[in-house]
């Protein structure tokens, strides 16, 4: 279920540190819903196949098993552990250990109503499909002084140093690629989700509307702008 919430915001790509961060959050808000410790699936798990009786543990990404035993819930708890090879995704379900530590440890500082609401911003506002995990370190630490001040701000630094994600800058990835020519649009529905307009950045209508169905999914748009795809109300993939 928690998937859901990361797919309908920063929908973080399923590859590499942006699809660790993907399992991350989806971890955080689990145990933000069981929030009377720091384990996930500890109720579903049978105990004699993972050694801590939880399939993960924020507290201990270790989990109690072997370094490197993947299949018994071992996860990397810091950077230089982390897992470097191309089976999950590139580690997906693994180096998710990394950022589920550095929100138990930022957690554990300023407590889980702080922390879930951090998160959901960091997520919701300020993270993107190719966020990787120092992107992920400056957002929380962003939000946690927009909302709680510098000692929240503090802790969160403190939690990403901990697990060796450490200060920079973060990912540039408009730089990777030539940018595409023309002027920028703005796709929209309304509130309700009824049809979809474009409007120029002054505020000039292009569209409106661009189509008399409604769409029940975020519309995807192809690299330059020419194809705008989205799941319409009649269940069907509309263009």
């Amino acid at each position: 279920m928690t998937h859901g919430v990361v797919q309908n915001t920063a929908n973080l790509e399923y590859q590499g540190e942006s699809g660790a961060l993907n399992e991350s959050f989806a971890d955080v808000f689990g145990v933000l819903i069981d929030r009377d410790d720091w384990l996930i699936g500890e109720d579903v798990v049978k105990p004699a196949a993972f050694p801590s009786g939880a399939l993960r543990s924020m507290q201990d990404p270790h989990n109690g098993a072997s370094t490197n035993d993947f299949n018994r819930g071992w996860q990397p708890k810091k950077y230089s552990e982390r897992f470097k090879g191309s089976e999950d995704n590139g580690g997906v379900h693994i180096n998710s250990g990394i950022p589920n530590h550095a929100f138990f440890l930022f957690a554990s500082s300023v407590g889980k109503d702080k922390a879930e609401k951090v998160y959901y911003k960091v997520l919701n506002q300020y993270l993107t499909k190719s966020s990787q995990f120092i992107d992920c370190r400056i957002a929380v630490i962003r939000a946690a002084r927009e909302d709680f001040g510098d000692a929240a701000a503090n802790a969160a630094a403190a939690a990403f140093d901990a697990v060796e994600v450490l200060g920079g800058q973060g990912g540039n990835y408009e730089n990777n690629v030539e940018v595409n020519p023309g002027e920028d649009l703005i796709l929209f529905t309304s509130e309700i989700k009824e049809k979809l307009y474009i409007y120029s950045a002054d505020g000039d209508a292009i569209a409106n509307p661009l189509t008399n169905t409604n769409p029940i999914s975020k519309p995807s748009i192809s690299d330059d702008g020419s194809l705008i795809v989205f799941v319409a109300e009649d269940q069907k993939i509309t263009t």
